[in-house]
């Protein structure tokens, strides 16, 4: 059970479902092999931008970013808030900010829904920590080309459709949202990735099919 002690904002350092109306990943406009990435260290944004509430039990002395109340539109956000670990990035905390690239740090573990929906995201990249990404995480976009990072297990339905991708490069054995009209990736991806055993490797869309990178 996650107990929510507080929520502020921090001042340390000075809407249908699928458009978000009524949660190591790359994800970029070039592809690439599987890798992780390193992130810059010391460029994280101004602490004030974010809004996150304190949680505890199993992700004790976290928190949740809830809200984005900043305006770039190249956004890189800290692994610590007023000395909490950044664990969560909370339910639309991300979404309809007109955001072009964000960087998320290996602290945090899970993208809640729509976490970064109705953006203009070409480039986004995800620590090594993250091994959920929630539903409609990524929906209506303009990302190409996906790189899922090593430790993630799921991703959840349309997390990434209505985006133009063109490449996955994706680990063994992720569960997928592969049901009727609920994909977790646009082009019936997951429906490919599936028949193909799940198996580790990078995927190009040719044409109005799918097929493995030798």
């Amino acid at each position: 059970m996650i107990l929510s002690l507080a929520v502020f904002s921090c001042k340390r350092n000075k809407n249908s479902e699928r458009n978000g109306t009524g949660g190591g990943v790359s994800v970029s406009g070039t592809s690439g092999d599987y890798h992780e990435q390193e992130q810059e260290q010391g460029q994280y944004d101004d602490e004030s931008d974010f809004e996150v509430k304190i949680i505890d039990g199993i992700f004790r002395d976290s928190v949740i970013i809830e809200g984005y109340k900043g305006n770039k539109e190249i956004v890189h956000i800290p692994s610590r808030i007023d000395s909490f670990s950044v664990n969560i990035i909370g339910e639309k905390a991300f979404s309809n900010k007109k955001m072009t690239s964000v960087i998320i740090p290996d602290s945090v573990t899970f993208l809640g829904r729509h976490s970064f929906s109705n953006n203009k995201l070409k480039s986004v990249t995800i620590g090594n920590g993250v091994t959920e990404i929630g539903i409609y995480a990524f929906v209506n976009n303009e990302l190409k080309n996906v790189i899922i990072g090593k430790n993630v297990s799921v991703i959840k339905a349309e997390a990434f459709i209505n985006n133009p991708i063109e490449s996955i490069t994706i680990p063994r054995g992720v569960n997928l949202n592969n049901e009727v009209d609920s994909m977790s990736f646009p082009h019936d991806f997951d429906k490919f990735y599936n028949d193909n055993w799940k198996k580790a490797g990078t995927y190009l869309r040719d044409g109005k099919s799918w097929k493995m990178k030798k």
